[in-house]
C-alpha cells in the first residue's frame, strides 16, 4: 500500500509540529516515504517546517500545515470550508495563532518560538 496525500494530510491535520519519523511509525510507512511525501509538500508549500534544538539535543524539523495546506486539506479530506476543518481538527493554540495571522509564507517568523 502506497503512502496517499489524503493519509498523509489528515495525519498532519491530527498532530501538528510532529517530525517525520513520529509521522512515519504512526502512518507504518517506511522513513524514506514519509520524508520524499514531506519533502513535496513542502516545496508546493502545503506543509510548514520548523527546525529546533538545544545546546543538548541535535536540531530536528517539526512539520504542520500552511495555510494553503488547511485549504487543501479541507478540499482533499471532503469539508465544505477551511472553517468546518478546522472545528473538526482541533489545534495547538500555537497553530491557531500562525494559520489566524494569514501568513502564505513559511515560516513568518522564528520570533514565537
Amino acid at each position: 500500500m502506497s503512502l496517499s496525500d489524503q493519509q498523509l494530510l489528515d495525519a498532519l491535520s491530527r498532530m501538528s509540529f510532529v517530525e517525520s519519523t513520529e509521522l512515519a511509525l504512526i502512518l507504518g510507512e517506511p522513513h524514506a516515504t514519509v520524508h520524499r511525501a514531506l519533502t513535496g509538500l513542502l516545496e508546493d508549500g502545503i506543509v510548514g517546517k520548523v527546525t529546533h534544538g538545544t545546546v543538548h539535543l541535535p536540531s530536528s524539523g517539526r512539520y504542520c500545515l500552511t495555510m494553503r495546506g488547511i485549504r487543501e486539506s479541507a478540499g482533499l479530506l471532503d469539508f465544505d470550508t477551511p472553517s468546518d476543518f478546522m472545528r473538526a481538527y482541533r489545534m495547538s493554540r500555537e497553530w491557531l495563532t500562525l494559520i489566524s495571522a494569514g501568513w502564505t509564507q513559511w515560516p513568518p517568523s522564528t520570533a514565537w518560538l
